[in-house]
């Protein structure tokens, strides 16, 4: 086989990107970079959650961000997870997606994006699960808007975010994907499209089983 230099550079570093998305899924991208964490861009404890399952298996998990003029989109795949029961990191994922459902806050240390909040400014996040509905069966997240002020008046930016349990060969998996754009009309990437491609692109299968807790191996005789 040969290859570019690029490529065998990619393959060292994270043999996972391949299997992630492309500046070709994200109309008008302009570059991509690959962070090393979630980079906290929510006020829900489910982006520690996820950094915690990152930072368990760094061999067979990755991070990108793929920015365009006016959005960014990220991505995190994690293969082969260390849990301790099966899909019990999905299950925790869900419950804190579901635990942060209307909550607000005003933390500029947890601020998403551009325009960053100057000292003493107010801001005012918010939380709202987005609706099981409208996402692939199995797959969960939410809406996140984060507001201050800037000179020309209140600065929103909105993301979206959302979870899915997979599987991939025979490894257990999770795959995030985020957009964020500023909340002025500016169109986001659609983030169901988004993850039936991220899908696509691992070669993975939606994994409904993780969100169900297998029976304790021990078992009780019935009662006469």
């Amino acid at each position: 086989k040969t290859s570019t230099r690029k490529n065998e550079t990619e393959k060292d570093t994270s043999p996972l990107r391949s299997l992630m998305l492309t500046r070709q899924d994200i109309p008008d991208a302009t570059d991509i970079t690959w962070p090393t964490g979630t980079e906290q861009m929510s006020i829900c404890y489910a982006d520690s959650t996820l950094d915690a399952t990152i930072s368990q298996t760094p061999e067979t998990s990755s991070i990108e961000r793929i920015e365009t003029g006016s959005a960014s989109v990220t991505e995190a795949l994690v293969l082969n997870i260390n849990e301790p029961s099966p899909g019990s990191q999905a299950r925790w994922l869900r419950d804190a997606v579901t635990d942060c459902d209307g909550i607000t806050s005003a933390q500029p240390y947890l601020w998403p994006s551009s325009p960053t909040p100057s000292s003493g400014q107010d801001v005012s996040m918010t939380i709202t699960s987005l609706d099981p509905a409208g996402l692939p069966d199995g797959a969960f997240g939410f809406h996140q808007t984060a507001t201050t002020q800037v000179e020309t008046g209140p600065a929103t930016t909105a993301i979206d975010t959302v979870y899915a349990p997979v599987m991939h060969d025979d490894q257990r998996g999770i795959i995030m994907v985020r957009t964020a754009v500023p909340d002025d009309g500016t169109p986001a990437p659609d983030i169901t499209d988004l993850l039936t491609t991220a899908l696509h692109r691992a070669d993975a299968t939606l994994d409904l089983t993780q969100l169900t807790p297998r029976p304790s191996a021990s078992t009780t005789s019935p009662t006469p």
